[in-house]
């Protein structure tokens, strides 16, 4: 039993003990994303491997990526290590606060240094997933790009309109120049001209032999 004395102490104590608890927790939920990150970057690496494996003559671009992941890999047990840390540090100081009132001794500078080193640890944590994380914004950042692009929304709007008009004129592809469309020859390729402004059909004999589109055509 503890002296009658103490019990408001000891509940002071546990109140500020409460800030470090709340802190434990969002140091599981932040473990709880690094290991989902690393188990995805585990299962393509080995996807990776696999094919090295089974085409040795088409792994350049593969080992490439592979050497990116082990990076990635390293990044995502270093921050998962500092976690770890981080919350052992911040299992020391909910200790040796209850300890030190329990003891009767000042901890206060133990406590104090204990909670800046477990704070480092975290936010160099933080920077490691930073880093980790930084691929994957760019990606979204690079794709939003693409997909609100010039040329993506006028390759929409020209799906679009070869869906109507392969609704109406029973076609899908018709080239430019010679009028001639995929439902009449069936063989026949037709690809789109990237050098033309918006999105024109042409067969494969006129795709390298036309006049090019441009802004003031129709």
């Amino acid at each position: 039993m503890f002296p009658e004395s103490s019990i408001p102490e000891l509940a002071h104590v546990i109140q500020l003990a409460v800030a470090p608890v709340f802190l434990l927790t969002a140091l599981s939920t932040m473990l709880s994303v690094l290991i989902n990150r690393l188990s995805r970057v585990v299962d393509r690496t080995r996807k990776l491997e696999a094919f090295i494996l089974d085409n040795p003559a088409r792994s350049s671009q593969p080992r490439t990526e592979l050497f990116t992941l082990f990076r990635r890999t390293v990044l995502c047990n270093r921050a998962i290590n500092l976690c770890t840390l981080t919350a052992l540090l911040i299992c020391a100081v909910i200790a040796l606060l209850f300890i030190s009132e329990l003891m009767g001794f000042n901890a206060t500078y133990a406590v104090a240094a204990l909670f800046v080193v477990s704070m480092g640890t975290f936010i160099v944590a933080l920077l490691n997933f930073a880093v980790f994380i930084w691929p994957e914004v760019h990606y979204l950042k690079e794709r939003a790009k693409y997909q609100n692009s010039r040329k993506t929304v006028q390759f929409r709007q020209a799906q679009q309109q070869q869906a109507k008009q392969a609704q109406q004129q029973g076609y899908r592809h018709k080239c430019a120049v010679c009028g001639r469309t995929d439902t009449d020859y069936p063989d026949l390729q037709f690809r789109y001209c990237s050098k033309c402004a918006g999105y024109h059909c042409f067969c494969s004999d006129h795709i390298f032999n036309h006049v090019h589109f441009t802004d003031e055509q129709p």
